[in-house]
């Protein structure tokens, strides 16, 4: 009995967190791609295409914003106080 009613809050629990994900879609931060270098490199030529072709299939044109400077570093930190929409390229 004890088994059955965790199952049902875990349950319960889990349908409640998806509703949420799924209703903040679409978000009104646009789809971000950070190249933590320079442009036309090596990650900006894998990225550009990357970013074009993912764009169709999602409806919503990606951003590649090249955050160049210290190897990489100054990128990474731009991704981590960038809002939940980015991906870092590196």
């Amino acid at each position: 009995m004890l088994r059955n009613i965790l199952l049902l809050l875990l349950a319960r629990t889990l349908s409640l967190s998806v509703g949420a994900q799924t209703s903040s879609w679409p978000s009104p931060n646009k789809p971000t791609f950070i190249n933590p270098f320079p442009p036309g490199g090596a990650v900006d030529a894998f990225g550009r295409p990357l970013a074009k072709g993912l764009s169709t299939p999602l409806n919503d044109p990606i951003v590649v914003d090249n955050c160049r400077g210290a190897g990489g570093t100054v990128g990474a930190v731009h991704h981590s106080i960038a809002p939940s929409m980015c991906v870092n390229l590196s």
